[in-house]
């Protein structure tokens, strides 16, 4: 009998542990496909936040630095006309030379001159005094200097022609030199007794000849020895000056700059900040050094690289060097910063900068999905360039939250968020 009754009671306990084994499973399937269905509607955001500002290394120095050096070659230093930090005007005399030598050359092709000048008078004399005993209307001769400058120190003036040779020169009876070959316009000219005619003119002319070819060979060596004696030095900007007396025996030092009282700050951008060069650009400048800061504006930059990132190769093929390419830049302070200090050269951005994945482009447009209170607002937003990347220049704030990767979200859509960026990053240039 108690074994009838066991064989009774074995059925119940199978069946409950089947029900159990069927919901159990029934249950592991819910949980797995609500998990899944909860990682499906799960987004990440990132908060909006303004852009760090590109930061540039670079060091101040004095707009302008106009150095003058003492060359031995161009004869003994004479005298030095400026004192240490005299102001100076643009041509001010900032120091002479004393060359002897091409002084002496001077005086020497000027006594050459005026040798050969009373010589071409004194055939023109000669000429002339023929010519008057032949007849009264004969050729006069006028003689005077070609250039009053080669005259002669005591600013006399020699004999030459009355018209200058190029006035004459390619005339009928007229030769290069300007001398007038026809006889004179009267009948005892051509008298074969006249004084002035045959081999005695001829010998005269050939003699003039020579003796204009002699001066303007002197003239041009004249001329010459003048530029060599350019014996003053003149400031080409107005300035300061700084005089430094080791210049009097080293070349390679200047003996005299002429420094500006401005400042200014010079830097180099590489080929990925060379978005940010822009004359007039404003920019914040700190001197470590001295804890000073101010701003300033770019004056100019260069368009060219300082440096070439590639040098050409055999063939004129391109061979890479490895080097960014560098853009100089010069910045304006509006203080004064001591020279030789190095200067951080900050360039505020501006526009936000979002990842890549959290633009959506639409029909030409570009949108944004918003995230506020568990729910999502599709947002049209203006962009720009800037370098590489693109910014969002309006319709968003700091501390938006913007969701990214948005497929398949639509306008005021419910979503869950996993994990939140503090700020949103820029995409990392390579």
């Amino acid at each position: 009998m108690k074994f009838e009754r066991a064989l009774l009671k074995r059925p119940i306990v199978v069946i409950p542990a089947t029900v159990i084994a069927i919901l159990a499973a029934a249950g592991l399937a819910n949980s797995v496909l609500s998990n899944s269905s909860d990682q499906e509607a799960a987004y990440q955001v990132v908060t909006v936040a303004k852009q760090d500002p590109v930061t540039i290394d670079g060091k101040a120095g004095l707009k302008q630095d106009d150095a003058y050096y003492y060359k031995p070659e161009r004869g003994d230093l004479a005298a030095i006309n400026v004192s240490n930090g005299q102001k100076v005007a643009q041509g001010d005399l900032l120091f002479s030379y004393q060359n002897i030598e091409a002084q002496q050359q001077i005086e020497d092709a000027n006594r050459q001159l005026n040798r050969l000048y009373n010589e071409r008078a004194r055939l023109y004399d000669q000429l002339n005094s023929g010519q008057a005993m032949a007849s009264s209307a004969g050729t006069t001769y006028l003689a005077q200097p070609l250039s009053q400058d080669l005259a002669g120190k005591d600013g006399s003036q020699a004999p030459a022609l009355a018209d200058s040779p190029g006035a004459l020169a390619g005339q009928e009876g007229v030769d290069q030199s300007g001398v007038n070959l026809l006889p004179a316009a009267d009948e005892a000219a051509t008298d074969p007794a006249s004084p002035a005619s045959g081999a005695t003119n001829d010998a005269i002319y050939d003699q003039l000849r020579q003796v204009n070819q002699q001066i303007e060979d002197a003239e041009i060596n004249l001329s010459r020895a003048q530029n060599n004696t350019n014996n003053l030095v003149t400031a080409e900007r107005p300035g300061r000056v700084v005089v430094d007396e080791a210049g009097r025996t080293d070349s390679s030092r200047p003996l005299i700059r002429v420094v500006s009282e401005d400042s200014q700050v010079q830097a180099e951008a590489g080929e990925y900040d060379y978005y940010l060069l822009s004359k007039g650009q404003s920019v914040d400048l700190e001197i470590p050094a001295n804890g000073q800061s101010t701003t300033g504006e770019i004056s100019n930059y260069s368009k060219l690289p300082s440096q070439s990132p590639s040098l050409p190769a055999a063939g004129g093929s391109v061979a890479p060097s490895g080097g960014e390419a560098k853009f100089a830049f010069t910045v304006k302070p509006k203080e004064k910063i001591q020279p030789g200090f190095s200067v951080k050269i900050s360039f505020p951005l501006k526009g936000f900068a979002l990842p890549a994945s959290a633009l959506v482009k639409d029909k030409g447009k570009t949108f944004v999905y918003l995230y506020k209170d568990g729910q999502v607002k599709r947002q049209e937003v203006p962009t720009q360039k800037q370098g590489r990347q693109e910014v969002v220049t309006d319709q968003l704030k700091a501390g938006d939250q913007v969701v990214v990767n948005p497929e398949g979200l639509s306008d005021g859509q419910e979503i869950e968020v996993t994990d939140q960026a503090n700020s949103a990053k820029p995409d990392q240039k390579d």
